[in-house]
């Protein structure tokens, strides 16, 4: 039996779409969206080791107070929230990489470069059947995370000066971030991270990028916009 890969990406962009025909991408509107969306980083970071439980339930940090941080998120129709991700803006108090890239972040500070950062990033793994598979390897969860950064992306470019984006991410995660075009802000710091800290702090494992302009390209190759 031959391999037909052009009926394949048809077959997958067919699903998805019809996967995400009742998805809302925008911000948040209200208090119980934002907790919605905080709830759901939460769940998920808690299943997965990156975070420490707690009472309330909900993934906040002191970055949420600020009005240059905007939340997006995916809604569904009838499920709520099954999506979000969090747009940092560059301010006095700084980027949460700044804890381990500081020194990078700085210099493009210098270089006149108006910077933010993608954080809380959480997709609802109760829509995959609670398995938590790898995006690339699932077309809807994939095609739902593209078009939630495609939402970040817009919002980025139209109602923020940032002119640069910023995220740190799992390295067992990078062929996603390598299909959102975006490049390693310091691989010599990654590799120092990633081998002298084995066993310590969960955040040296992760890696800081940079996005270009062909993402949009991208996304409409997959008719997704």
């Amino acid at each position: 039996m031959s391999f037909q890969p052009l009926a394949a990406l048809g077959h997958m962009q067919e699903t998805a779409a019809h996967f995400l025909k009742p998805v809302e991408f925008r911000t948040v509107r209200s208090s119980e969206e934002l907790k919605s969306a905080m709830r759901l980083v939460y769940r998920e970071y808690v299943a997965r080791g990156y975070l420490t439980p707690n009472p309330a339930e909900l993934k906040l940090s002191i970055y949420n107070a600020l009005v240059t941080t905007t939340t997006l998120v995916a809604i569904h129709h009838s499920a709520g929230v099954i999506a979000t991700v969090s747009l940092i803006q560059d301010s006095p108090l700084g980027l949460p990489m700044d804890e381990v890239y500081k020194a990078e972040l700085d210099d493009m500070r210098r270089d006149g470069h108006q910077l933010a950062e993608a954080s809380m990033l959480a997709l609802d793994s109760r829509l995959f059947g609670g398995r938590r598979v790898f995006t690339l390897f699932h077309p809807k969860k994939m095609f739902l995370t593209l078009r939630l950064f495609k939402a970040l992306f817009d919002y980025m470019r139209v109602m923020t000066r940032a002119d640069e984006l910023e995220a740190c991410f799992n390295p067992k995660h990078q062929s996603l971030y390598d299909l959102l075009h975006m490049q390693p802000l310091d691989l010599k710091l990654l590799a120092f991270n990633m081998l002298s800290h084995i066993g310590h702090e969960r955040r040296n494992y992760f890696r800081a990028l940079t996005p270009n302009d062909s993402f949009h390209s991208l996304l409409k190759i997959h008719h997704l916009q």
